[in-house]
């Protein structure tokens, strides 16, 4: 059955209205740097834990699944009272300083990984590592619904901005694993560690240079 060509021109104008507001929401400079912040902060972040537990258990532990296991557990743990705590402050707190902190806890991480080649800090060395990635994903989780949100306000696109930003979060990680995977392969874990936390402190600091602040209580209170 064929669609009229009444409903027809009424989709093509509402894909219309929808393209041009994308435009128009992508032209404001917050937004433009915030989508590429995350992005970025995926291309540098989504390889570390594959790669960790790839070398851990390569060199020491032998068995992926237990690394993964540890990785997994901890992380979580951490991760849901984190989030829980500034899903519960978000009204009250800003969202830069504690957005710049998640993100700059990622090359922290990277340097742990470095430096942890040699037992008995190993264990340790990894838990703390996940300890800390559960921190700075509790923290972003979070934020980054929460900043979208404030750059949609009286928009009515928070929704259109979300699926944007989890689109470009997704390719970014499908990206660290490819170039991740790569480098480690020609390089070595240590050189790409290195490529990833300096990736990501660059991240941290285009965050903290180019993105102002989002959250006004005003409008929180209101």
């Amino acid at each position: 059955m064929r669609t009229p060509p009444s409903e027809q021109s009424r989709d093509a104008a509402s894909l219309r209205q929808t393209l041009r507001a994308i435009c128009t929401l992508l032209s404001e400079a917050r937004l433009a740097v915030f989508l590429a912040t995350y992005l970025l902060f995926n291309v540098a972040n989504g390889a570390v834990v594959p790669l960790m537990i790839e070398r851990y258990a390569f060199f020491h532990l032998g068995d992926p699944a237990s690394v993964t296991a540890i990785c997994i557990v901890v992380a979580q743990i951490t991760m849901a009272p984190v989030a829980l705590l500034v899903g519960k402050k978000a009204p009250q707190w800003p969202r830069k300083p504690l957005f710049v902190f998640a993100l700059a806890l990622q090359p922290v991480r990277d340097g742990l990984v470095i430096l942890s080649a040699d037992w008995p800090t190993l264990v340790l060395v990894l838990v703390l590592v996940q300890i800390l990635d559960g921190l700075s994903s509790g923290i972003i989780l979070v934020l980054f619904y929460a900043i979208l949100s404030d750059i949609a306000s009286g928009s009515g696109r928070r929704n259109l901005l979300i699926g944007l930003g989890l689109a470009l979060g997704t390719i970014g990680a499908l990206l660290s694993n490819l170039a991740g995977g790569a480098l480690a392969s020609g390089y070595g874990f240590n050189t790409t560690f290195v490529v990833l936390g300096l990736t990501g402190g660059a991240v941290a600091c285009l965050f903290a240079w180019g993105m102002p602040e989002t959250h006004s209580p005003a409008s929180e209170g209101a």
